[in-house]
């Protein structure tokens, strides 16, 4: 899934298309799940998560949305959820997923340096 300003995407897991979306991202917003910041949620995704990064935002690497204040907020569980979504029809990542977009209101956030959202 790319994750471009104002473009129309099909989201799919494995070769089944789940749904479409439009987004106009802004300044601040992340696709979470997206750890490499390439603008696509895949297999490599996990693998950087297993690396240990970088991460250009944080956010989006906390793939099972584990509180920013977490002593590990970013750690292997991560990964295997994200391999869960992808390859065994696991539940979703929390908001902003599947589109680009801000922290859900009310959750701490550890922020993004950056992001092919913005």
């Amino acid at each position: 899934m790319k994750c471009v300003s104002g473009a129309t995407r099909i989201l799919s897991f494995g070769f089944i298309a789940v749904f479409t979306m439009s987004v106009g991202a802004l300044p601040g917003d992340f696709l979470r799940a997206d750890a490499n910041d390439d603008g696509q949620v895949d297999m490599s995704d996990a693998i950087t998560i297993l690396l240990g990064g970088p991460f250009s935002c944080l956010e989006a690497a906390n793939a099972n949305n584990k509180p920013a204040f977490a002593s590990a907020a970013v750690d292997n569980s991560d990964a295997v959820y994200l391999l869960m979504v992808l390859f065994m029809n696991g539940l979703p990542p929390h908001t902003p997923f599947p589109g680009c977009g801000p922290q859900p209101t009310g959750l701490p956030s550890a922020g993004c340096v950056s992001s092919l959202c913005f």
